[in-house]
């Protein structure tokens, strides 16, 4: 296989300073749940691998969502800080599920004329970090693990009303599962 060395090619990128503001804030906030996910990943070296899921991407070109993420970082952490990171994604929900990156599924299994109203457990999953991207046309509340599913289901139980067993737990079965 042929070896390919191409220039630096420097480019100037549309800006985005609404989302590095919010990705900001977000970074200093210790929110448990909600959007966006911003997951690091940290290397032996100590270089750093972000991923931020957040369906507030879905109108960013992918080749910007790095730029964005690695200004909302040298804003809160400092240019050492976001010099360490050496790879800097960013995902719509869908795009991550696409990858296999969020197997787990949490979602309510109501029934008819008893609490909680569909409405309620709709706007909780929001607030959870539910996804409105899926073409289900309903919120999608999806996670990597099992542990964080776990978390969420038990915050959903304490905040909504009636029956604790209406969150049913799903996992998408892989090639390794098998």
């Amino acid at each position: 296989m042929p070896r390919i060395k191409r220039d630096l090619i420097v480019e100037s990128r549309p800006h985005h300073p609404g989302l590095v503001k919010i990705l900001a804030e977000e970074l200093k906030s210790e929110k448990e749940c909600g959007q966006p996910r911003i997951e690091e990943t940290p290397f032996p070296n100590g270089a750093i691998r972000v991923t931020v899921l957040w369906d507030k991407w879905e109108p960013v070109p992918d080749h910007e969502r790095a730029d964005v993420i690695l200004q909302a970082y040298e804003r809160v952490e400092g240019k050492e800080y976001r010099d360490r990171i050496i790879v800097a994604v960013g995902l719509t929900y869908p795009d991550a599920h696409e990858l296999g990156m969020l197997p787990y599924n949490l979602e309510p299994s109501l029934r008819e004329g008893e609490p909680p109203s569909k409405q309620e457990c709709f706007k909780a999953m929001y607030e959870e970090g539910a996804s409105k991207l899926f073409h289900t046309g309903k919120p999608e509340l999806r996670f990597a693990t099992k542990d964080e599913l776990q978390r969420s289901k038990k915050r959903l139980q304490e905040k909504l009303p009636g029956p604790k067993d209406i969150w049913v737990i799903t996992k998408e079965m892989s090639s390794k599962d098998l």
